[in-house]
């Protein structure tokens, strides 16, 4: 009978050397992350658009303790409005611990949420998500 040994190596031997990663984090070694938005400012710009400017942090834990794990993802942000309507959903190719992305919108965003579409083992889902008051 197949075991998921087998299938782990079927699975290496189609993902392409770009993503032998990814393979390695979620089946080998159980990689979670906790990706958080520390600050986050708007203010309008001259001509009239909304100027948001994001501080996130990135941190990786294997088995529960801190990993020197580098990030290698693409992660999402998602901007809604007061009425919870999606103004834009960008992607974000984030690399170390600590990174800030700025960005211009027509509409005056309420909320930013980190990975919307859940597609980050993310171990406190909490703290990825600002409101602007």
């Amino acid at each position: 009978y197949p075991t998921s040994i087998d299938f782990f190596d079927m699975l290496q031997q189609a993902t392409p050397d770009s993503l032998q990663h990814l393979t390695e984090e979620l089946f080998m070694r159980s990689v979670l992350y906790d990706i958080e938005i520390a600050d986050s400012s708007l203010r309008t710009s001259v001509d009239g658009d909304w100027i948001v400017n994001v501080n996130y942090l990135i941190r990786a834990f294997e088995q529960g303790d801190p990993a020197e794990v580098p990030f290698q993802k693409i992660m999402e942000l998602g901007v809604y409005d007061e009425n919870g309507e999606l103004l834009k959903l960008l992607e974000i190719d984030a690399k170390g611990v600590h990174a800030e992305k700025t960005l211009s919108l027509k509409s005056k965003p309420h909320r930013l949420v980190l990975d919307p579409n859940y597609l980050i083992l993310d171990q406190d889902r909490s703290n990825n998500e600002f409101i602007f008051d």
